[in-house]
């Protein structure tokens, strides 16, 4: 497709229909074989205590849990589930289950779609300006850093400097 030709309903055009089709059934399929795989993933850490067989299924049990905050996130879009109380409840259980307030969380992210890309008010994926990308900004995210302290300070509200509000910006505060 020519890049003079490249527009958002070409793109959509391009995709097969059954893609934009909400599929309950298979939705919860994946949940439910998510839950068995973090049940199993528990289960074996409890009948095997050596480190280096847990170590694996720490990584494995943080990756299906990070797979319950997606389909969380689906539910927050409303396309995990047909119906908007059908998505707000799954929201709920996924979230809570994980300790993130869904609703904090879907007002915050809604926010971060509205402002996409803008320089001044994007709250989460906010471009660096030239001066910020020196050797303590890749120290911070490259080094694991970001995961000990960014994502705590995230989720209470300090995201970036600019924009750092407990009240305005906090997934615990909506």
């Amino acid at each position: 497709m020519p890049a003079d030709e490249l527009t958002l309903a070409a793109l959509r055009a391009r995709i097969p229909g059954h893609c934009f089709e909400i599929q309950p059934k298979r939705a919860l399929a994946y949940l439910g074989f998510d839950l068995l795989l973090i049940m199993a993933s528990y289960g074996a850490m409890t009948v095997c205590p050596v480190w280096y067989v847990q170590l694996p299924l720490v990584g494995l049990i943080g990756t299906l849990l990070w797979a319950l905050f997606v389909l969380g996130h689906d539910a927050g879009h409303g396309v995990f589930l047909k119906g908007r109380l059908a998505n707000t409840v799954a929201g709920i259980l996924l979230y809570g289950a994980l300790l993130v307030p869904y609703r904090a969380w879907q007002r915050s992210h809604a926010r971060h779609h509205a402002w996409t890309g803008h320089l001044e008010r994007e709250e989460v994926f906010r471009a660096c300006h030239p001066g910020q990308t020196g050797w303590l900004y890749a120290l911070f995210f490259r080094s694991g850093l970001f995961l000990l302290l960014g994502w705590p300070l995230y989720k209470l509200g300090l995201r970036n400097i600019g924009c750092a509000s407990l009240t305005r910006h906090s997934h615990f505060l909506p």
